[in-house]
């Protein structure tokens, strides 16, 4: 162990196997455990309400004071790699291997174990009326005022980076690449000389400089909240409900109002794990018997940090409907129902490479090239200096910001039609017509670094659903017999069911060539690529479960992309096409008691519904297109029975209950 005494119960460490001969990486272990979480609320809410003619007044306040205690998600135990890779030159080539005499790829442990002490206030408080206008209008008004506290940690264990608080001069040195005299590649110390093993390249030189460089303590050097308090925010509320006729058989109803709510806990959880509180050291390549806390060289580290302006998550939500009521009791309610999101979480890499870094001249290592000579370009990218020595903050791994600048948009149009139970039928019907659009799904989307992330990312969330149509109905069968043993035998049928139909959800191509990242084609470690859109994905399939997409329409990403080469989720995957049945039969026993036996179908029609399509597809290399797995070779026998533009899974076929139960 690095840290001893950071592990705790005697845990063992997590660790990972994977490689050539092994497949998909596996992890068995504790990681961070003992796992410790509690989280206590304290509420307390209080409403006053005044009727004076044709006004209802109201107010009211409400409090919540929030105490969560939650350990670190760092790796406590210890965290080994054991994969073989060719990267190592300890690998023996077989990750078992590897792992039985101690060979590891990577190790990495947290120095401590730490406990968050997490602690906020929301209070709220609100004054509104409703206002009869006239007989037939109805006027509802008001104001809500919010002070939401930036959850933060009592403790003040938590830290984050401040890029003005860098200093250039007291920036870290890291080991740079050399070969030695026997032309063998090692690290040296550009400053003083020193060699050491090549293991030690691109980590830092002890003593060289600041190790905390930009980073801000809570409570010392920035507020503990790590972001602004935003103050009291105030939510207007404005609606009415207009009786057209004087009969309640047409009225419009619309309102607006603006909403805030607090972001998850996620993100302040996420700072505990930054140094000076938690250091987390990867070393690579060695033994494990090697490993000894006072001789470890610090690589550099990731950060996570929040954007200071920490504004508040906002909705401004509004809504305009009609209903009308219609014959036989049914009830018609059409509505447009729409919202505007601001300020929702978003991350960026404030420490990524910029698109086209391992392209440049200065940027190469020339220990990767034949004869530890430089060549002359163009370059691939593969001969670059590793990803630590081109970042913009020298000492630091990704600096992942997390930010509120990610907007969202929904609009819909919402159809119901309505009949309440009454003469033993009920039914329901709905259709949503929706579109939700937005730069990201969810607080693990990134911005871009060049500010093209609405070119780029906007487009439709991954819970964007284009229709939704929902049939739902009982219906009990008339009574033939009012008593007596028939009754109990032939009447007492009852049928319910629901349908939903549904689009599916969207999604894109990815796409993946051996031997080539990021680097080989855009120029940076860290900002990806996207497949090439050349023609219409969707042209000239046949549908069915191994054709679900065209091949013909991509290609490999140019060299020098910057990720535009294909919108985001542009494609809709399988759909929903569901019926679910009931059918039941009471037998009365007697006045107080019944006997029911119920069927119930899911799913009952047996009708297929795919949900998801393989959407990764694999190039032979960046200048040869030809695609390795597609389903069928050229000359039509199968290449691949879960290649490119197959279905990946199924949800539920028909699955059948009988219920059987006595009521007394």
């Amino acid at each position: 162990m690095l840290y001893p005494a950071a592990v705790q119960g005697d845990f063992i460490p997590r660790f990972a196997y994977a490689g050539t001969r092994i497949g998909n990486q596996q992890r068995i272990g504790t990681n961070n455990a003992p796992f410790f979480n509690y989280n206590s609320t304290l509420d307390w809410i209080d409403n006053l309400s005044k009727i004076w003619n044709r006004h209802v007044f109201k107010t009211g306040i409400y409090v919540q004071r929030s105490r969560k205690d939650q350990t670190s998600f760092a790796n406590a135990n210890g965290d080994i790699d054991f994969s073989d890779t060719s990267s190592n030159p300890l690998d023996t080539g077989f990750g078992f291997a590897n792992m039985a005499i101690g060979v590891f790829t990577t190790f990495n442990q947290a120095s401590g174990y730490f406990t968050g002490e997490y602690r906020y206030t929301n209070v709220e408080w609100y004054l509104q009326d409703q206002w009869k206008i006239a007989r037939r209008l109805t006027l509802d008004y008001g104001m809500r005022f919010y002070w939401i506290q930036p959850q933060f940690d009592a403790a003040l264990q938590t830290s984050t980076f401040l890029p003005g608080r860098f200093d250039r001069a007291a920036e870290v040195r890291l080991y740079q690449p050399t070969l030695n005299s026997s032309g063998q590649r090692a690290g040296f110390d550009p400053v003083t000389g020193q060699s050491v093993p090549a293991s030690a390249i691109g980590k830092i030189v002890p003593n060289s400089g600041n190790t905390l460089d930009g980073i801000a303590q809570a409570g010392k050097d920035v507020s503990k909240y790590l972001i602004k308090n935003r103050g009291i925010h105030y939510s207007p509320r404005l609606g009415f409900a207009y009786d057209v006729t004087g009969k309640q058989s047409l009225v419009l109803r619309a309102g607006g109002a603006i909403l805030y709510d607090r972001f998850q806990g996620n993100e302040v959880f996420d700072m505990l794990t930054n140094p000076p509180t938690t250091l987390a050291p990867t070393v690579v390549n060695g033994f494990l018997k090697d490993i000894d806390p006072k001789n470890v060289l610090l690589a550099p580290v990731g950060l996570n940090a929040f954007d200071f302006n920490g504004f508040v998550p906002t909705t401004y939500s509004y809504h305009f409907g009609v209903q009308s009521k219609l014959p036989m009791d049914f009830i018609l309610d059409t509505a447009y129902v729409g919202s505007q999101n601001r300020h929702e979480l978003q991350r960026r890499n404030l420490n990524a490479i910029p698109y086209g870094a391992t392209f440049l001249p200065q940027n190469q290592d020339c220990t990767k090239f034949s004869g530890g000579t430089c060549s002359q370009g163009p370059y691939s990218g593969s001969q670059a200096f590793d990803a630590n020595f081109l970042r913009p903050y020298p000492g630091f791994g990704d600096i992942i910001m997390h930010e509120f600048g990610g907007t969202s948009n929904y609009n819909s149009l919402q159809t119901s039609v309505n009949r309440r139970f009454a003469k033993g039928f009920f039914f329901g019907f709905n259709w949503t017509w929706s579109r939700a659009l937005g730069t990201t799904s969810d607080r693990t989307g990134f911005n871009r670094i060049d500010n093209l992330t609405r070119l780029a990312n906007y487009g439709p969330l991954s819970f964007d659903r284009l229709h939704t149509v929902n049939i739902f109905y009982t219906y009990e069968l008339p009574r033939i017999f009012r008593s007596g043993p028939a009754h109990s035998l032939i009447d007492g049928w009852q049928i319910s069911g629901a349908t939903l139909f549904q689009s599916g959800a969207p999604y894109q191509v990815s796409f993946s060539i051996p031997g080539v990242g990021n680097q080989n084609i855009t120029g940076s470690y860290t900002e990806p690529a996207r497949v090439k859109l050349i023609g219409n994905p969707l042209s000239a399939i046949t549908g069915d479960e191994y054709h679900r997409l065209n091949p013909a329409a991509f290609a490999p990403p140019p060299v020098g992309s910057i990720g535009l080469d294909s919108p985001t989720n542009y494609l809709r995957g399988p759909g929903i096409n569901n019926t679910n049945l009931s059918v039941q039969k009471t037998f009365f026993v007697s006045e107080g008691a019944r006997f029911e036996l119920r069927a119930d179908a899911f799913n009952v029609f047996n009708h297929t519904q795919f949900n998801g399509v393989n959407s990764t597809i694999n190039f032979k290399s960046l200048s040869d297109p030809t695609i390795t797995n597609l389903y069928q070779n050229p000359d039509g026998t199968i290449n691949n029975i879960n290649g490119f533009g197959t279905v990946s899974g199924a949800r539920d076929p028909r699955i059948m209950q009988l219920v059987v139960r006595f009521q007394f």
